[in-house]
């Protein structure tokens, strides 16, 4: 999501184009060989030029409408919406709701195989292609600042719908982008979009008091969700050694108009009576609570070692261990299985998020130790550096439903703003602790799994001297919000 600072740039640049310079026909004979593809000149899915310019049309078109709404809201207008009670969301919604996290997340996984070739395409070296990544989750954290908020006052539901548009007309510019500049504009308007999931995390506090209950449908959203890291990276292969990367985008553009459909029909609105509380005392007063603070700065480590990985580890498995890109694509799922089951035993355990993370703590620091010693002795062995990551990976899934729940406990009547704080300061301050541990992988291995050790160390920090340390009655409401309820 902003380039290694500490990286020669120049010197980055001319090490990316110069591995990369050949990488298409090499890979092309690999997938030959397997009866996978042809050279990618051939039936590689190419835009055409009214196809270009209609997807800039669109995006220019969705940014005005975008920024023109916003501005009618902050001149006070606010559509009529009747108030929800909290009732539970039905499947097929909760489904829908998942399709449109899982559809984000396929977005970004399906391409990482293919990043070294889509740097020769654009002719850009390793270090801009994978600050795709990084430039998604920057601009989901900044988004998320206005969408979850605005929910609060105009519905979770027409905030929703327009994001999961934008997620369609951005998925179609990163299909037909010539440069790359045009494809950072799509991802750009892609992590904007992602701020839909600050609004899904705000109706499921709509709708589910009780913690326990509300971790269980949390999980069930984050397991359907996370089937898109999953498939998306051997499908994403598949796709572009056959048809060429684009072709995927279009195919991903089509399943996000899809699912906006299904939106249209089955989803609700959940949002209770608009909060008379301003957005900056809803802010302070979901920030203005040390135990909060706390389990913010744990979720923000966590993400920063995803952030890292998602980043990296395409580059790693096919530059530094050499595999083809099918195979690294295979490995890719393989650590989106290890998140997947670590979302799952979290949800399915029913236990509250604070025995969740007083159990699992101690597995998360086995997860550092694995790191180091594999970082240190065992780096060139790929298969201890895959045994590594997707350890890391369960343990600190498991966690990280645990700290998300918890952290919007107490909130119910501000749970838009929540979300929004929640979701933007993990987002931003994950993408700048990312990035050490980006300037790390372009060097290897051992130093990549040495700094996700340090991220680790520090997250356990934060959890034991902090979270664990204080009551949960700490997250109870400031005296504020206490003195606002006892005069109604």
């Amino acid at each position: 999501m902003v380039d290694a600072a500490c990286l020669d740039a120049e010197t980055v640049a001319g090490i990316g184009l110069v591995q990369h310079a050949a990488a298409p026909k090499a890979r092309g004979w690999a997938f030959s060989a397997l009866g996978w593809a042809r050279e990618p000149s051939v039936a590689a899915v190419m835009p055409s030029f009214a196809e270009q310019e209609l997807s800039k049309v669109l995006a220019v078109g969705a940014m005005t409408v975008l920024l023109i709404l916003l501005f009618v809201v902050m001149l006070g207008w606010s559509p009529s919406k009747s108030a929800q009670e909290a009732k539970r969301l039905p499947r097929v919604t909760i489904l829908a709701l998942a399709f449109t996290g899982g559809l984000d997340f396929f977005c970004t996984d399906q391409f990482q195989p293919s990043m070294p070739d889509m740097a020769t395409d654009f002719a850009v070296p390793q270090s801009k292609m994978s600050l795709m990544i990084q430039v998604h989750q920057v601009c989901c954290g900044l988004a998320t600042l206005i969408a979850a908020p605005v929910s609060d006052r105009v519905g979770r539901r027409p905030v929703l719908l327009l994001l999961q548009m934008l997620l369609m007309v951005s998925t179609f510019l990163c299909a037909c982008a010539p440069n790359y500049e045009w494809f950072a504009a799509g991802r750009v308007l892609q992590g904007i979009s992602a701020a839909s999931c600050s609004v899904i995390l705000a109706m499921t506090r709509d709708c589910y008091e009780d913690e326990a209950e509300r971790m269980q449908v949390c999980g069930m959203l984050f397991a359907t969700m996370l089937m898109g890291p999953l498939v998306a990276p051997p499908i994403g292969g598949f796709v572009a050694a056959r048809f060429g990367w684009r072709c995927s985008f279009f195919l991903l553009a089509a399943a996000a108009g899809a699912v906006l459909v299904l939106s249209l029909l089955v989803v609700p609105e959940t949002a209770p009576k608009a909060s008379q509380q301003s957005y900056w005392a809803a802010a302070y007063r979901t920030l203005a609570n040390k135990r909060r603070l706390y389990l913010l700065a744990c979720i923000a480590l966590f993400k920063s070692t995803f952030c890292v990985l998602d980043g990296s580890n395409s580059f790693m498995l096919e530059d530094f261990y050499g595999l083809s890109l099918n195979r690294a694509s295979l490995m890719v799922s393989l650590l989106a299985v290890s998140g997947a089951l670590g979302t799952v035993i979290s949800a399915t355990l029913g236990w509250k998020c604070v025995e969740v993370m007083r159990t699992f703590a101690p597995a998360v620091a086995v997860a550092m130790v694995v790191d180091i010693v594999v970082g240190v002795l065992l780096k060139k062995s790929i298969a201890w550096y895959m045994f590594s990551i997707c350890f890391q990976h369960l343990t600190i899934f498991i966690m990280n439903l645990a700290v998300n729940v918890e952290f919007l406990q107490d909130l119910d009547d501000i749970a838009g703003m929540a979300s929004c704080v929640q979701s933007t300061g993990a987002y931003v301050i994950a993408s700048l602790l990312s990035l050490p541990g980006l300037a790390a992988a372009s060097v290897g291995a051992g130093p990549m799994l040495l700094t996700l050790a340090a991220v680790i160390f520090l997250a356990e920090l934060v959890l034991g001297l902090g979270v664990l340390q204080l009551p949960e009655e700490a997250l109870e409401a400031s005296p504020v919000h206490v003195a606002g309820k006892a005069k109604k």
